[in-house]
């Protein structure tokens, strides 16, 4: 049964290049323009946890590493051998991550730690990690004596655009016959705060639900894109965005930062997919969390990238054009959607597979699904801020790498924080973290002769 009335995209979608001026083709179905050179800095602070904690609080482990030990101010700790981790995401159209400038030093007290560097972005045998994510991760001890409180400083390049989706192009692409590529089907794998959070495996049952009322039982009666389409405008018609992406650390980061800077982050805001589905509420992330898992339930791969909006720049607007873009997404953590597009038809593999950017959060703010389904909506595939909106990673926490952190809820309940790190013997526990993240620029855009600053 068709569940949905045949698209029929609006040729606007194509005029609407010509508003971005110069262009370039980043895959068969998108374009993008306006490149900015960004580079973001992230430093993961921490300082002991000094305040007594309950009996209760004493017996649960911490987040997913069983093995652990309480510190405080004064005490110090052994490594014989430990590994940070801290995410790297990939390539795509709105952004290209330079992996090969991605640098970091680890500090324990004042003691810079000389952690030995190495990049981890395939599995044993040459398969990507999930969803092709990346980790750069520090190797470093013995230490003798390590004292509580450290500091994880990470730097990388990042160029983002600005993208312009063809649906019309892509309504013709439909589902494959064969096997998905590799980097797109290992996003159908189990996933954090997908399928399962730090105590166990998620009851997925009303997701299923609900992907079975949004597309009558069916999805694949319409073409991965159309589904892909539909799918969004029921997910942000029936879900209520409350509370922040992240939540706040009481305490301030000792890292030192350059350009501008947000207020520390103690965690990732999340109560997964499956809660979400329950109640349809939920943080921005949650959000993003839900429309991912709902396309991976329909057979389509799909990823949630977590990133960093960065402040917006004096483009010598006028005040009509400032206006116009206060709907723009507020600096600091954010999230959105990619959806895996394959064409089976195309002859070459760098062009097969197109990822296709949601910006989930600001197709709800702008209520597009009230907007006519045949016509372009902002946010699917056309992305007009993306160029200051960075990539971070495609996971909230460290994907099976047996990670530890350190967020929590007001609750006290654990919470992810995009980095992690294992510990030999033991990894401390009584441990708070602040994570701040900053960018800066000094790129040219096509119509801007000077250069940007952040």
């Amino acid at each position: 049964m068709i569940w949905m009335r045949p698209l029929l995209i609006a040729a606007a979608a194509c005029g609407a290049c010509a508003a971005f001026g110069q262009a370039e083709r980043a895959g068969p179905f998108l374009t993008r323009d306006e490149p900015v050179d960004w580079m973001l800095t992230a430093t993961v602070s921490l300082t002991p946890a000094t305040e007594v904690k309950s009996r209760r609080q004493r017996s649960r482990p911490n987040l997913s590493q069983p093995q652990t030990e309480d510190i405080n101010a004064s005490e110090r700790f052994s490594i014989e051998q430990a590994t940070v981790f801290w995410p790297v995401a990939g390539s795509a159209a709105s952004y290209e991550v330079d992996r090969g400038s991605v640098k970091g030093t680890v500090t324990l007290g004042s003691r810079d730690t000389g952690a030995r560097f190495a990049m981890l972005d395939t599995l044993s045998g040459g398969a990507p990690l999930h969803s092709g994510a990346a980790y750069a991760q520090w190797t470093l001890g013995p230490i003798e004596r390590a004292p509580a409180a450290g500091v994880l400083t990470v730097t990388q390049r990042i160029r983002a655009w600005r993208t312009v989706f063809d649906e019309e192009a892509a309504k013709e692409v439909s589902w494959p016959t064969g096997e998905w590529p590799k980097e797109a089907a290992s996003s159908l794998e189990p996933m954090l705060f997908i399928d399962e959070g730090f105590e166990g495996p998620y009851t997925k049952s009303r997701v299923a639900d609900l992907v079975d009322r949004f597309t009558r039982g069916n999805p694949r009666s319409q073409p991965p894109a159309v589904t892909a389409k539909w799918i969004a405008g029921e997910v942000i018609k029936s879900f209520r965005v409350s509370g922040q992406a992240a939540v706040s650390d009481i305490v301030r980061a000792t890292g030192r930062q350059s350009g501008r800077s947000v207020g520390a982050i103690g965690a990732i805001n999340t109560v997964g997919a499956a809660q979400a589905s329950q109640s349809r509420r939920g943080s921005p992330i949650d959000l993003a969390l839900l429309l991912t898992a709902c396309y991976r339930e329909a057979g389509l791969p799909a990823r949630v990238v977590i990133g960093y909006v960065v402040e917006p720049a004096d483009r010598g607007e006028d005040a009509l054009q400032r206006a116009e873009r206060q709907d723009r997404a507020e600096e600091g953590l954010y999230a959105w959607v990619e959806f895996a597009l394959y064409d089976e038809r195309e002859s070459r593999p760098d062009r097969a597979l197109t990822w296709v950017p949601v910006d989930v959060l600001a197709m709800q703010r702008n209520n597009v699904a009230r907007r006519p389904f045949d016509q372009p909506w902002d946010g699917f595939g056309t992305c007009e801020q993306f160029n200051e909106i960075l990539p971070i990673g495609y996971h909230l926490h460290p994907h099976r790498l047996a990670a530890s952190a350190y967020g929590v809820s007001q609750r006290r309940e654990p919470l992810p924080g995009l980095w992690g790190w294992n510990v030999v013997p033991v990894t401390p526990q009584a441990i708070r973290q602040a994570i701040t993240l900053s960018a800066t620029s000094a790129s040219q855009t096509s119509n801007r002769n000077t250069p940007r600053d952040r």
